[in-house]
């Protein structure tokens, strides 16, 4: 990767605090990630223990994928919260402008039990130098009864690891085809935004 565009990763022990914006994430070594206001405060993750915070395990990788040389790159970030190494997932994000859907093994140790993708409509879209029809999903639960989280609605659900919250937009891009003598335009984004936090209760 070009020196331009670098990435970072911070994979570790740290402690999760609260703080009058919002938790932060505090490394050995000094280093924070800290929330903004962009997720409302029933997304963001729970600090159980506000005075002293709480000793967790975090993954965060943000990465800068190029393109080419002269037309720029895209970013994804990943973060996740573990209570402990091996522990139960207390957060998970993902987001950025190409990023697949989450995995069958992400879902079940996520929540417990797997999710069905369920379409729910398709309609023709155009961006850049492209035409394509965009297909959006709810995802189903196979909880007992099963649980709908709705494309891109906040949702809670009670799954067997717990009570989450939930953000999961999803789509999918078919019959993709240029538009005649256009050549620069960027590359689909496709819409696999995701977030899950534990609630303590």
């Amino acid at each position: 990767m070009p020196a331009a565009y670098p990435g970072a990763s911070c994979v570790g022990e740290a402690s999760l605090q609260a703080s009058a914006i919002g938790p932060v994430i505090v490394f050995a070594d000094g280093s924070r990630l800290e929330w903004d206001s962009t997720l409302p405060s029933t997304m963001q993750p729970y600090v159980g223990n506000a005075a002293a915070g709480d000793k967790v395990w975090i993954d965060y990788q943000k990465r800068n994928i190029v393109i080419c040389p002269f037309c720029g790159a895209y970013t994804t970030n990943t973060l996740q919260i573990r209570d402990g190494q091996a522990g139960r997932i207390r957060f998970y994000a993902q987001q950025g402008d190409v990023l697949p859907n989450l995995t069958d093994a992400q879902i079940n140790e996520l929540f417990g039990v797997p999710a069905t993708a369920l379409q729910t409509c398709t309609f023709p879209a155009f961006a850049g130098c492209s035409s394509y029809l965009r297909s959006q999903f709810d995802h189903q639960l196979a909880t007992v009864p099963p649980q709908l989280i709705v494309d891109a609605t906040l949702t809670t659900v009670a799954a067997p690891n717990g009570h989450f919250a939930v953000i999961w937009a999803s789509s999918q891009e078919s019959y993709v085809e240029q538009v005649p003598n256009c050549e620069d335009g960027p590359g689909l984004a496709t819409d696999t935004g995701f977030t899950a936090t534990l609630l303590p209760f």
